[in-house]
């Protein structure tokens, strides 16, 4: 007799009792999580309320302001990478990808633009090895030079690998206005201090790189559950605990506390917030929460250019799709996810039988390839 292949009446019954009670619990507390930071919270920069956007303090809500601005797109190009490992035993090796559109040009890596997408990670035997073969081929160390052993952390390959191939896109693409997905400079994980000076420096050479265009820069970012911007800014803390009915709760992140003030909004935005930086600069901020029926979105749209940053976070209102995201930068994730998974599933097929691997990559593998196929 086979295993059933559906939860029984009870299993879901627990489900569903669990996720109740963490929704009744959320409604009175309000954040679920550690009041105190994380390890991977962002450093702390000065943050405040720029420019309301004449929505007053009474609300926060930019939304209509936003909606203003001309229905034309305000940026000429747009881009997207994406990146995945797959563990073979004894290496560990990274493939990147990304899409670009550029004033009707179509910039994709790794189709044909003579550019590396591969990262090896392995014992520093086996790189000084792998550096006579495949030496400019694949990246076997990090920017600033750090080889990639096997103490190099995974989570930061991956980064570096797509920030190298966005950067090379970046450089070939006229220099007017980019949306970008993802922040305009890498400030979040290059100054965390916990990750140590190899990492950072890593990080700040990957910075130069694109340092000339970061003005001509407007990001998406969307990872912003570690985030605490909000929650710093005196007025947004006050309106939100008198809003919220609580005082003193503690340190929420940027997501929960736009999710609350947005109510039953299917659109609300705030800003403009600005961000102070010692040796960078400033960038300006607005915030996004989108009620859509694949569920909720926040985002931020983020840029050094404060009139850029509003025209742009105007248009992307009015292009969103069905998921809560803008259309174009939603269009450059998928096709970049294509080309990363496509590359992960030749990596497979080639490496699985030679060199062997991972229990938990088999498991992986008919994800990936729903990605591959995906419509």
């Amino acid at each position: 007799m086979s295993a059933p292949a559906s939860l029984t009446p009870n299993a879901f019954l627990a489900i569903k009792m669990v996720v109740e009670a963490l929704s009744s619990v959320e409604r009175d507390i309000v954040y679920l999580g550690l009041s105190e930071s994380g390890f991977y919270e962002e450093r702390e920069f000065n943050v405040y309320l720029y420019d309301p956007l004449g929505s007053g303090l009474g609300s926060f809500d930019a939304t209509d302001y936003l909606l203003g601005f001309s229905d034309e797109r305000p940026y000429t190009g747009y881009l997207d990478s994406s990146s995945r490992s797959i563990s073979f035993l004894g290496a560990r090796v990274f493939v990147g990808s990304g899409y670009a559109f550029d004033s009707g040009r179509h910039l994709l890596i790794p189709q044909g633009l003579g550019f590396p997408f591969i990262a090896v990670k392995a014992g520093e035997r086996a790189i000084e090895a792998l550096r006579k073969i495949i030496g400019g081929i694949a990246f076997l160390e990090s920017s600033s030079g750090e080889i990639y052993g096997s103490d190099y952390k995974d989570d930061n390959i991956l980064d570096e690998l797509r920030l190298r191939i966005e950067n090379r896109l970046l450089s070939l693409m006229t220099r007017k206005l980019i949306l970008i997905d993802g922040p305009i400079f890498p400030v979040p994980l290059a100054y965390i201090e916990t990750f140590g000076e190899r990492y950072r420096a890593a990080f700040e050479k990957l910075y130069e790189e694109r340092s000339s265009l970061i003005g001509r820069l407007v990001g998406i970012v969307k990872r912003l559950e570690q985030t605490y911007k909000l929650y710093r800014v005196e007025e947004v803390r006050r309106f939100f605990e008198n809003t919220v009915g609580g005082k003193n709760i503690g340190r929420i992140p940027d997501p929960v506390i736009l999710s609350r003030l947005a109510g039953n909004r299917k659109i609300y935005s705030m800003g403009v917030f600005k961000e102070e930086f010692t040796d960078l600069g400033n960038r300006y901020m607005i915030y996004v929460y989108v009620r859509s029926p694949s569920g909720a979105r926040v985002f931020r749209v983020e840029s050094m250019d404060r009139v850029a940053l509003m025209e742009v976070a105007g248009y992307l209102l009015k292009s969103l799709s069905h998921t809560g995201l803008p259309i174009d930068i939603e269009v450059a994730d998928r096709i970049s996810r294509r080309l990363s998974a496509s590359a992960y599933m030749a990596l497979y097929a080639l490496g699985s039988r030679s060199l062997g691997v991972s229990h938990d990559e088999r498991s992986r593998l008919p994800l990936i390839l729903g990605e591959v196929n995906e419509a």
